[in-house]
């Protein structure tokens, strides 16, 4: 049974409900087969409820355009974080304490699929005529939002994540999006700049 801590937690928020909803022990190993589920604005128990997954943040807040000033996730376990939101899309930004500095940045669990369906027919047939252009790391802007959109070709794996110094190389922190129908994993990390060093860790 996993164990909460339930110091400060909202009382409109079932924490036991949240970690049996996103597989909490799969997150802590790295292990989750659809991040995509687990994190971002998700509606629980008839509410919109943000979950953050930030291994060693001491602390996270969120702000939207409706609420400017930040306000404090709870911290559930081992980084995970959650809290009411009521932003649309990608419409809100995370301020992560790492205890020796603040980073503020969206969050990369709020943006759609990222590949279009033209390119994931392509590929998977075999025949895309530009695989430069959708495989590898590509330095782009999506909802004003600057970053980093990564994809790699992986139909084998369980899990695929985006390690890199932008988060200490800890494979927990971006785990990737499978796009079945051609063994695409893809996701887009903002604020992450071109010449930055990344690995990508396949399972």
């Amino acid at each position: 049974m996993t164990q909460l801590s339930t110091l400060s937690a909202p009382a409109t928020i079932d924490l036991d409900a949240v970690v049996r909803d996103v597989d909490l022990d799969a997150l802590l190993h790295a292990r989750h087969p659809d991040p995509f589920r687990a994190l971002g604005v998700r509606v629980l128990d008839g509410r919109q409820t943000l979950r953050v997954f930030v291994p060693g943040a001491h602390s996270v807040a969120v702000a939207t355009a409706d609420a400017p000033a930040a306000e404090p996730l709870t911290a559930v376990r081992d980084g995970l974080f959650v809290g009411p939101c009521s932003a649309q899309g990608s419409d809100y930004r995370l301020h992560i304490d790492w205890g020796d500095g603040a980073f503020v940045t969206a969050d990369p669990y709020a943006f759609a699929p990222l590949l279009s369906e033209e390119d994931l027919d392509a590929l998977s047939r075999g025949h895309h005529p530009q695989l430069e252009r959708v495989l590898g790391a590509h330095p782009t802007t999506i909802d004003g939002v600057e970053g980093v959109r990564f994809a790699v070709w992986a139909p084998s794996a369980r899990r695929v994540s985006v390690i890199g110094d932008f988060n200490s190389w800890d494979g927990r922190r971006h785990p990737m999006r499978l796009r079945h129908k051609a063994g695409i994993w893809e996701l887009f990390i903002p604020q992450t700049a071109a010449g930055a060093r990344y690995k990508y860790e396949i399972v």
